[in-house]
């Protein structure tokens, strides 16, 4: 929707990039409307993060906007100046969930208020010559980055930087909900919702300047206690809290399949831990590429559900598959669905050869 731009290095010529940056707002602003005009507590949760973090940053500086876009190849971003955006999509995925909003504009709020962009150029600025040039490339990645053309190697360090960013918004972000009436755990909630979303092969340009799924998560538990403490403290009843009760959390383990005599049957088991839950889950089994002998094309897709209780620290879900005759093979994947039908967590692919 918005050309690459060019844009100067903030330290080498800070009114290029101020005027880059607005100019890049106004076409934004052509483009999209604002959260107010759409349904749901995304206007409300922006409000009340903001004025919580306004009490730290110098928010004269900062022109706080939360606006809808349509058409972009990402999910949410930030500019500098505090337009925060997000794709019209990921609107519909997050829906009226408080928590999950408050995960993921807690997170581009952060990346303004520790001013990670002019950290960024600063940092980019430092492993070129001064008279290369800036650009604008894949805007609506989450969130926003700003790249360039640069040797490899040099590429290899700003993406690791890029990276250092990402986490330092992630743990910004855990402090920043707790203060604000959102449990920590949306954060890893949201997680596990993109990562199902991305599909087997997330974008190169997202990849390479975010850490994945998992390390994030890591990162995150590290500091997640203090960000728990800090939410219990304030809130101690979470259900009174603006975010409400913590999310149900799944997390899954490796599929593996036993055989049965003859390699007939397979039985195939999931593990799963569940957090926050009262009651069941349900898990799909879903079977791509079923291969047997004149088996029609509309049913080498299958999906098996079976509810579970999931309320211990550690149980499992298992399905029976009988083979149809010799030489039979599928592709196994498991989702794990709440109440609502919303994925809390997606499991690793098994092939089964029977």
């Amino acid at each position: 929707m918005v050309p690459a731009q060019s844009l100067k290095s903030p330290t080498s010529n800070t009114r290029s990039f101020n005027n880059t940056v607005a100019q890049l707002r106004s076409n934004l602003k052509n483009g999209s409307v604002p959260a107010e005009e759409f349904p749901g507590p995304a206007a409300r949760v922006f409000d009340q993060l903001v004025h919580e973090a306004s009490g730290g940053s110098s928010a004269e500086e900062i022109s706080w906007e939360l606006r809808v876009v349509k058409g972009l190849t990402g999910n949410a971003f930030s500019l500098p100046d505090g337009a925060v955006y997000v794709d019209d999509e990921m609107v519909q995925l997050l829906g009226n969930d408080p928590g999950l909003w408050a995960a993921i504009l807690a997170h581009e709020i952060v990346h303004v208020t520790q001013h990670h962009w002019t950290k960024r150029a600063i940092f980019q600025e430092s492993l070129r010559d001064s008279h290369e040039s800036w650009r604008f490339v894949q805007l609506g990645a989450f969130p926003a980055e700003l790249t360039s053309s640069t040797p490899a190697d040099q590429e290899h360090e700003l993406a690791d930087f890029s990276q250092d960013l990402e986490l330092e918004a992630d743990v910004g972000s855990l402090s920043l909900m707790a203060r604000s009436g959102f449990h920590p755990d949306f954060v890893t909630a949201l997680y596990h919702l993109m990562e199902t979303q991305e599909g087997d092969s997330g974008a190169a340009h997202f990849l390479a300047s975010h850490p994945r799924w998992d390390v994030r998560e890591s990162h995150l538990r590290k500091r997640y206690s203090a960000a728990l403490a800090e939410f219990e403290k304030l809130w101690p009843d979470p259900a009174n809290s603006p975010g409400g009760n913590p999310p149900v959390l799944a997390f899954v383990g490796r599929p593996k399949a036993e055989f049965g005599s003859h390699h007939t049957s397979a039985e195939v088991s999931l593990p799963i831990r569940c957090e926050n839950s009262s009651g069941g889950v349900e898990v799909v089994l879903l079977l791509r590429g079923f291969r047997a002998p004149d088996l029609p094309p509309s049913e080498q897709t299958r999906k098996i559900r079976q509810t579970i209780d999931c309320t211990s620290n550690r149980t499992s879900a298992s399905f029976v598959l009988s083979a149809t005759g010799p030489r039979n093979e599928a592709d196994v994947e498991f989702y794990v669905l709440d109440s609502r039908g919303w994925v809390l967590a997606r499991s690793s692919k098994l092939r089964v050869r029977y």
